[in-house]
């Protein structure tokens, strides 16, 4: 079937592993119900840095560029609706903007990693890749 639609069977794991990761973070932004720890201050951004970091890394690893720039903005539009609909649908969270920016800098950091893996990859000799 991946082949009908010119995707390897490697990447369409990456993009359900990475599929699997957007629902992931779609549960904890917006779950009334989950009783999550209250973080201190400031660590709050280095998990949306994170979470977006690791989503973006694992939609974009093997990807063309011209996919990854069009996943970094999927990506990014996905972190300010987030912040957008969170007061919206739920009770108990507010928008930031600190939080959209702190998730788009973790895009672009996990679009950093998957480009310099890329580049690994497609640059390694030949040999090298058949093992």
């Amino acid at each position: 079937m991946s082949a009908r639609l010119g995707i390897s069977p490697v990447r369409l794991g990456y993009l359900a592993l990475g599929a699997l990761a957007v629902a992931t973070l779609g549960v904890f932004a917006f779950s009334d119900t989950l009783r999550l720890p209250v973080l201190p201050d400031g660590y709050d951004k280095e998990l949306h840095v994170a979470a977006f970091c690791a989503c973006g890394f694992i939609l974009m690893l093997g990807a063309r560029r011209s996919a990854m720039v069009i996943t970094m903005l999927m990506l990014s539009a996905v972190a300010i609706g987030v912040e957008w609909a969170q007061p919206i649908l739920t009770a108990t969270r507010e928008a930031s903007s600190a939080d959209a920016a702190a998730s788009i800098l973790g895009v672009l950091l996990g679009a950093g990693g998957a480009l310099a893996v890329n580049n690994a990859v497609r640059s390694a000799p030949t040999k090298a890749r058949a093992r």
